[in-house]
């Protein structure tokens, strides 16, 4: 109880430091902003295709949607890996403002078809820029790993709220003025998020090395995004069990539908109260969330999705109005889980400079995917029956999730050995979680016997050294300039000043060293400006000894 009752308050704790926070606050404020805009402009543009064209219309813009998020989403990631995010951001969110104000113009004065579906999907398409650039910042304004959690939180909550009050606000917008007007509205609360975000002051970013610059350019492509996908086992695994969950999500609308229609005779209406469940659900478990997710991401992920997929089976087999509700509500609170567990999980491990391409190319493959889905459901419906539908799509997703949770579990124990001792070295005390786990997984360990010599001054300095166990002398011209036990580090002056060694390094009792490479610190280190400051604080106060 007491363990539980700490983790609760540190919980509660994470939380609130992420309203403390300015960036953390400003980013938020900005996010709930264009959320409410977008989906109260959805509603609009639903209502007025309906009135132009009916339903046939309205699925119309269904389609294209789906398709420009499949199309645009690795090309707009793009931007958010090649010039500064905030600004990314804060011109996506101006283009939305523009775009809902043409909406408004054209409603007004020359509605068609073909014009307000179009405009509809640059929405769409302006929200794949900004989406995974303001997901790709997150990191940098949130290094530690539980205040980057916590923020996830949040904007999981942002997400369910703006949910519920975006279609509302727009609802009530309708009822009274003309959607011309509405969308005109809509404009005015977008136009928020770009003047909010253009006040947030992220980290400074020193400018790249050399050989970080031309990293940079022989990756600015859109297939880096999926090869970054590919090249982490964790990463890989949740890829997978996301392609099964987001194959079952495409099937979700029809399924609700067909479940509170013609299973449970609740009628139209019952298709929203479900949605409703699903969403409050949702809200509950963003403070499950981080329970969960304190002690494992990859739990959190396999539970979330777990909970998110087996209420689909439930009802199939106990297709009781109350139990549905209880059941999808469930649902809504893993599927909250999930989602932060496995966007927390992508910003520590995919390398920054190719993170927002990763996010695009993620949404790409579950966006295909879900089409997929969304086109099987009928099918299945019509061959099987809804209660036979509801049990398929469920064992498809428990049957997925399984063995690709303990792949997942498997991965996630794959712990760079070196990352405790790297953690208490001062000049990577400041490096976000991502960078450090980068930095510990390229650490080489190596032994030293007793009295052996690691380098002598006058040598090449092509690594950096950080003590596991043992001690290292480093002394100069004949006396001795320092000791170095576990959790000490030496070997910077030559590595960042480019010089040959100052100094010559022993172990008179034997040590376990873990050596960095030149270039995987340098890289690690670049764009961090306090881990920066504090090494070459580090290497003036060497300086001044050996001087």
């Amino acid at each position: 109880m007491g363990d539980a009752s700490r983790e609760l308050r540190a919980t509660g704790l994470a939380v609130v430091s992420v309203f403390s926070d300015r960036n953390l606050r400003l980013m938020e404020i900005a996010r709930f902003c264009a959320l409410l805009a977008n989906g109260g402009s959805t509603i609009v543009f639903v209502v007025v295709l309906y009135s132009l064209g009916g339903p046939a219309a309205v699925a119309a813009l269904a389609v294209v949607r789906l398709v420009v998020t499949a199309m645009i989403a690795p090309f707009g990631s793009l931007f958010g890996d090649r010039y500064d995010r905030r600004k990314v951001i804060v011109a996506a969110d101006a283009a939305r403002v523009l775009n809902l104000l043409a909406a408004a113009a054209a409603t007004a004065w020359a509605s068609s078809l073909v014009l307000d579906v179009g405009l509809a999907a640059l929405t769409t398409a302006i929200g794949m820029v900004s989406s995974p650039a303001r997901a790709a910042l997150m990191p940098a304004l949130a290094p530690t790993s539980d205040r980057l959690t916590a923020a996830n939180v949040v904007a999981s909550a942002t997400d369910t709220v703006a949910t519920f009050v975006g279609p509302a606000l727009a609802g009530v917008a309708l009822s009274g003025v003309s959607p011309a007007v509405a969308f005109a509205a809509s404009a005015t609360l977008a136009a928020f998020a770009p003047v909010v975000v253009s006040r947030i002051r992220p980290p400074e970013v020193s400018p790249p090395t050399e050989t970080t610059a031309q990293e940079r350019r022989l990756t600015r492509t859109i297939l880096a995004g999926f090869r970054a996908l590919s090249a982490v086992p964790s990463v890989r695994a949740l890829v997978f069990l996301y392609s099964v969950v987001s194959f079952v999500g495409g099937a979700l609308t029809i399924l609700f539908a067909v479940t509170a229609i013609r299973l449970l005779d609740l009628g139209p209406s019952g298709v929203g109260f479900l949605y409703s469940f699903f969403s409050g659900g949702a809200v509950v478990g963003s403070v499950m969330s981080v329970l969960l997710i304190r002690r494992s991401l990859e739990t959190g992920i396999v539970a979330g999705a777990i909970a998110w997929g087996l209420p689909l089976a439930a009802v199939g087999l106990w297709p009781r109005p109350e139990g549905a509700y209880v059941l999808v509500a469930v649902g809504g609170a893993g599927d909250t889980v999930a989602s932060v567990a496995s966007v927390t999980l992508l910003q520590r491990v995919i390398p920054d400079e190719v993170l927002s391409r990763s996010l695009g190319a993620l949404g790409f493959v579950l966006t295909v995917i879900g089409i997929v889905g969304s086109l099987l459901a009928p099918v299945v419906v019509a061959a099987i029956g809804v209660r036979g539908a509801l049990l398929v799509f469920g064992a498809i997703v428990l049957g997925g999730i399984l063995p690709t949770g303990a792949w997942l579990r498997a991965a996630g124990r794959v712990r760079p050995v070196a990352l405790d001792v790297l953690g208490r070295v001062p000049i990577f005390a400041p490096l976000p979680t991502a960078v450090l786990e980068q930095l510990a997984a390229s650490a080489e360990g190596m032994s030293v016997a007793p009295g052996g010599v690691i380098f002598r001054a006058g040598d090449d300095g092509d690594c950096f050294y950080v003590v596991k166990s043992g001690a290292v002398e480093i002394s100069a011209n004949g006396a001795l300039l320092a000791t170095e036990a576990a959790g000490g580090s030496f070997g910077e002056i030559a590595l960042l000043r480019g010089v040959p060694r100052t100094a010559t390094a022993t172990a008179p009792s034997g040590a376990e060293l873990y050596a960095l490479q030149r270039e995987d610190v340098l890289a690690a280190l670049t764009g961090q400006t306090p881990a920066l400051e504090s090494a070459e604080a580090l290497v003036s106060q060497r300086l001044a000894g050996v001087a």
